[in-house]
């Protein structure tokens, strides 16, 4: 039995180890509290679960180094006169909580902790002066211009974040461009600069007399620097700066759309990548005002599909900030406005309509985002219908055509600036990644591409007509309606395997045609050098094989039973061909590292011109 109170020089090692697994546990709870400031302190992301990760390994630290120090406190200080096991808990406890007060005062000297005025975060809004004589409006540059702000030790810039220039919003003051912009101000140490980067190849750098610690004189305007020296020469003509601090509940930009002014309310700016290019997205709120007043919304529209959608429910609240905008082209100056509540799941859109210089405002109800797509028969406008813009910018480009547009669960006409709520029929399950792939002649009908999972998870098409809400839905007879992938499913594919026909009232509607040629199989360029055929059975690789060494004078190179590539020698090169069973696919490609464009295309079209004439037909399918 451990005697707590036994005296000096006779610690037992049971009392040690007790000591140490004791202070282990201060040590948990110390690293605990330090790690989670940490998490703070250095913007530590939740992503994957990193925050938590590093919690849990500091408090693993913790527990080794306090279980450490109590065993070798009661090894040292407990073998002393006077010493008693609580006396030598006591010291083990207070060198723990020591370390972690050097640790947690050290992590937070050395971390970027952003200042703040009132409780609240700050950014630092910029404008940039053009040179005199620049006549091109700074609108026209190419690519995205930023601002940079640095924080400098010495001659070193050792950290820095990066927010966005707005050359869209130039004006002109004096005959001299001003550019606004904006950066968050992230830490208080060190020297400030700004660098504006006009393109890959213009950087202007200036170091600004921001202090660490902005106080609410630094919010005003400061004047235009650089300055020249008082009784020095003059400036030569260049870029000039001035900025303010501003609190981040405060708008950033504005923009003007008619009687419309949209405020963003950024937290902070995050690369972000949009097709091939990479533009700064802005993590934040848009205020909208119309004619001078902020709009607010009924936090929850009535989800009905017999309803057009100009019904709102009883609510308690109003909202005020939306995470989403888009600008609806036509004669009238209009918005489609996503708002979330912050603290519900409540998730509403409105059409804004200025009519008559009053606001109108028209629900949308199951709508998520404030964008659509355009509802066509024609290919080229379904193939650019997606379109997407950077995370907190106003979408000027979802709704710049007037026409009927897919928006979530409804049908909004921007021509007539109206809502329509439509469903789908009974056992229907939409494939979200296929917009709409077509509308009915009379513009009252829209046709869905997904599966009847009452038919055993078929393929079929489904058709709505929106104006006299009834549904219906026809099975897919893949052997003959033929797609590789749901990249193939458009208005094209629609329309070569079905029909619209006017019915009773002069109403259209969809049935399948009663003879259709069926679209030839052809293959698809999966990656540069890698041609595939899908869905296609293990038996097409050996055809396609055999395709290659009669026409190609190919040879076939010996490979194990459980290749998955089988080589065909052409000449003195080579092809692989092999089978894909996780996705019922035969492909065609060239060697890791070869890259021979004229041959994996001279292959591709002979396959192509082999499977028009049907001879392969068979081998295609899931297995």
């Amino acid at each position: 039995m451990i005697n707590p109170t036994k005296q000096p020089g006779s610690m037992s090692w049971g009392s040690s180890i007790l000591t140490g697994v004791l202070t282990a546990i201060a040590g948990a709870v110390v690293a605990g509290i330090v790690a989670t400031f940490a998490v703070g302190w250095y913007r530590i992301s939740s992503f994957e679960a990193g925050a938590a990760a590093f919690t849990v390994g500091f408090i693993i630290l913790g527990i080794v180094a306090g279980f450490i120090t109590g065993l070798v406190t009661s090894r040292t200080f407990g073998a002393g006169a006077g010493a008693t096991f609580l006396a030598t808990l006591g010291v083990a406890t207070g060198v723990v909580l020591g370390i972690g007060a050097v640790v947690g005062l050290g992590a937070r000297l050395l971390a970027d902790v952003p200042p703040t005025i009132d409780g609240e975060a700050l950014m630092l809004a910029v404008e940039l002066k053009w040179p005199e004589g620049h006549s091109a409006s700074p609108a026209t540059l190419p690519g995205e211009p930023s601002i940079q702000l640095g924080s400098v030790f010495g001659s070193t810039m050792r950290a820095s974040s990066r927010g966005p220039l707005w050359p869209q919003d130039a004006r002109l003051v004096d005959g001299r461009w001003v550019v606004p912009g904006a950066v968050d101000i992230f830490t208080t140490r060190g020297k400030f600069t700004i660098h504006a980067i006009i393109d890959s190849a213009t950087v202007h750098a200036f170091l600004i007399p921001l202090r660490g610690r902005p106080a609410k004189k630094d919010m005003e305007w400061t004047d235009w620097y650089p300055q020249a020296r008082r009784g020095g020469p003059p400036l030569p003509n260049g870029f000039s700066y001035r900025y303010r601090v501003q609190k981040r509940s405060e708008p950033v930009r504005t923009e003007a759309i008619g009687p419309f002014e949209v405020q963003t309310i950024a937290n902070g700016f995050v690369s972000e990548t949009i097709g091939d290019s990479t533009a700064l997205a802005t993590s934040g709120k848009f205020r909208i005002r119309h004619r001078g007043k902020t709009v607010t919304v009924e936090n929850s529209i009535r989800d009905s599909a017999d309803a057009p959608g100009n019904s709102l429910a009883p609510t308690d609240g109003r909202l005020e900030l939306a995470d989403g905008v888009a600008v609806i082209g036509g004669h009238r100056p209009a918005l489609l406005a996503h708002f979330t509540d912050p603290n519900t799941t409540t998730d509403v859109c409105y059409v804004l309509v200025d009519e008559n210089e009053e606001l109108r405002t028209v629900p949308v109800p199951r709508c998520n985002l404030a964008t659509g797509s355009i509802l066509t028969s024609d290919s080229a406008a379904f193939r650019n219908g997606g379109r997407h813009v950077v995370r907190g910018r106003i979408n000027r480009v979802a709704f710049e055509t007037p026409g009927i547009y897919a928006v979530g669960s409804s049908v909004l006409d921007t021509r007539q600036l109206s809502v329509h709520a439509y469903s789908l029929p009974d056992g229907f399950s939409v494939f979200p990644d296929v917009p709409p792939i077509g509308i009915s002649p009379d513009a009252r009908s829209v046709v869905f591409f997904g599966s009847s999972y009452d038919a055993g998870n078929q393929a079929a098409v489904a058709v709505t007509d929106f104006v006299g809400n009834r549904n219906y839905k026809l099975l897919v007879d893949e052997a003959r309606m033929r797609y590789a992938t749901l990249h193939d499913i458009d208005p094209a594919w629609l329309m070569h395997h079905f029909e619209w026909q006017r019915g009773i009232g002069g109403v259209d509607s969809l049935v399948e045609r009663k003879s259709f040629v069926p679209i030839p199989y052809s293959g698809r360029f999966a990656m540069a050098n890698h041609y595939w055929l899908e869905p296609a059975k293990p038996e097409l690789r050996d055809a396609i094989i055999e395709l290659l060494v009669n026409d190609f004078k190919g040879e076939r190179v010996p490979v194990d039973a459980y290749a998955y590539q089988y080589p065909v020698k052409l000449g003195d090169k080579i092809v692989n061909v092999a089978y894909g069973e996780t996705g019922d696919y035969v492909s065609v490609s060239l060697p890791d590292g070869v890259n021979d464009k004229e041959l994996i295309e001279t292959v591709a079209r002979h396959i192509d011109r082999a499977l028009a004439t049907g001879k392969y037909d068979s081998l295609f399918g899931k297995r």
